[in-house]
């Protein structure tokens, strides 16, 4: 059974789990890029930033739930900064 349960991990939850992870992160560097910010320079310089920090806080942390929490408030943070911004 213990085999089966890690199996299960390996090979359907931790990818999945990887796949949203990925994806909300695109998400997020999209959001950034494509916001209407003043400057080019900026919204790139922002958009690098998230991805360097959160790569750097994945690599550089034995837990991976310091990581979770890291991802987590730096994805809520760029959410409602999106969700502020007033439609065209």
């Amino acid at each position: 059974m213990k085999k089966i349960l890690h199996f299960i991990w390996k090979w359907l939850i931790a990818p999945l789990i990887g796949f949203v992870f990925i994806t909300l992160a695109a998400w997020a560097v999209m959001a950034i890029y494509f916001a209407k910010s003043p400057g080019l320079v900026l919204r790139v310089t922002a958009a690098v930033s998230f991805i360097y920090f959160n790569l750097s806080v994945f690599i550089n942390t034995k837990r991976r739930w310091k990581f979770l929490v890291f991802f987590a408030v730096t994805f809520v943070i760029v959410l409602i900064w999106w969700s502020l911004i007033p439609p065209s």
